[in-house]
């Protein structure tokens, strides 16, 4: 071998070692269990799952009760790895609504045995009754471990003729939950900086850490929908509202890339550093946190302040959504939070390659007007629709006012900027129409 083609050997390998990611031991972030008293205030994340009612039970070696109904109305709830039925009912003749709920809260198809969750009912503005219910501890089975949870079921009711839903109650559209009502916390250290975490169960099955997935049979108006558990996450201090971002199978945080593994029975978080080869992403704006989804396998990477680069496999990626915080010269902090389509160009990411994923600043404003406003009969109403685009043709969700006093017009009663305008006018200048958009 000669000189020339020992250093092109050389670094060649210096080349891959860079890209290259050893073992290292996996972290394991210990985890406490917290359970929301319901007349707690502050924020707290929570989760939700809306059981679908038929007036039959299910098929099953069902032992029930005798109701005191003629109409009572059954759903099967999933929690982890058990089905459990669910049933509402009334307590007496007088009930204003279904107050009374049946839950096989041990999950041995058995709802004798369960005490009965008594609820109190409420008229609100005549034709709306609302229902409220004690929340209920439950143990939780999965991949053969246990561990407590909490919810507190939830009824509304409003009159709808056309959507009734029992003949107990005619001419009201019933809408039951399970509101979740705990979550895990935590915090840990990285790269000498001090994280703090929540952990919601986002979809109400039991199930805490479950990745994100794409929902099917969400309506989309060209979005990307997903599914799955929602992460806060703050480096000092506790996480609040607008710190959550969806739980993905890997987390970019502190400048590397792992994956995020939780096992609520023993109260911990596994983040393992992904091993491998990892190839440098440009980012063309730095965000407080970013959704990416890998296409083939649609795994989803957290990113926490990822900063202007990033390390990734071998693969095709895409952004979903993000968060960005900026400031004002006189302190004040605004955010923006933004989603892309399902148009957005994806981006190849691997060797000999210098992929860049665009999105954020500039951000353009844009008027729309739906097809179907266009195609009514003249002398109508026209709708529109004022939309902020980024630099990725992601659609801006938010806009607000963190803290500190703004030095721009704000929205009355609000902390976003002020409605802008519009003015209508005909080819020849003239005034058809002028007014204010409205936030909704």
């Amino acid at each position: 071998m000669n000189i020339s083609a020992r250093i092109f050997v050389l670094l060649l390998g210096v080349t891959v070692l860079n890209g290259l990611v050893f073992a290292e031991e996996p972290r394991d972030v210990l985890l406490r269990y917290v359970t929301v008293d319901e007349s707690a205030r502050g924020f707290a994340p929570r989760g939700s799952f809306y059981p679908n009612f038929t007036n039959q039970p299910p098929a099953g070696d069902w032992t029930l009760p005798e109701w005191t109904g003629k109409h009572p109305l059954f759903a099967l709830v999933s929690l982890g790895d058990q089905e459990r039925l669910m049933v509402l009912d009334i307590a007496g003749p007088k009930s204003l609504m279904y107050d009374c709920v049946f839950f096989d809260a041990n999950a041995n198809l058995d709802l004798t045995d369960d005490p009965v969750i008594q609820g109190k009912a409420r008229r609100s503005r005549g034709s709306y009754v609302n229902v409220e219910f004690p929340a209920e501890d439950v143990t939780i089975e999965h991949g053969g471990r246990s561990h407590p949870y909490r919810f507190q079921p939830s009824l509304s009711a409003y009159k709808n003729e056309s959507r009734e839903t029992s003949p107990a109650f005619p001419g009201y559209n019933l809408r039951a939950s399970l509101e979740v009502q705990c979550y895990y916390a935590g915090a840990f250290s990285l790269g000498g900086k001090k994280y703090s975490l929540m952990l919601a169960d986002s979809n109400g099955n039991g199930i805490f850490g479950d990745a994100l997935s794409r929902c099917s049979n969400c309506w989309s108006r060209g979005r990307i929908h997903l599914m799955g558990d929602t992460l806060f996450l703050t480096e000092g201090g506790e996480p609040g509202y607008y710190d959550g971002v969806s739980f993905g199978a890997w987390w970019r945080v502190g400048g590397r890339l792992m994956s995020a593994a939780m096992d609520p029975s023993r109260k911990k978080l596994t983040l393992t550093p992904v091993e491998g080869l990892l190839f440098p992403v440009t980012l063309s704006a730095e965000a407080e946190r970013m959704m990416l989804i890998e296409d083939k396998e649609f795994k989803g990477i957290t990113c926490f302040r990822p900063g202007r680069e990033i390390q990734l496999p071998a693969g095709t990626y895409r952004f979903v959504d993000y968060r960005l915080v900026r400031k004002e010269t006189n302190g004040a902090l605004w955010h923006l939070q933004a989603s892309v389509g399902t148009g957005a160009t994806p981006v190849e990411v691997g060797a000999d390659l210098k992929p860049e994923i665009v999105f954020g600043e500039p951000f353009r404003p844009v008027v729309e007007v739906p097809n179907w406003s266009c195609a009514r009969r003249s002398g109508g109403s026209l709708r529109l629709n004022f939309e902020i685009y980024g630099a990725g043709g992601e659609s801006v969700d938010e806009v607000s006012l963190l803290s500190g006093t703004s030095s721009l017009a704000l929205a009355k009663r609000s902390s976003r900027p002020k409605e802008p305008a519009y003015i209508i006018l005909t080819p020849e200048g003239e005034l058809v129409d002028r007014g204010t958009f409205e936030y909704g």
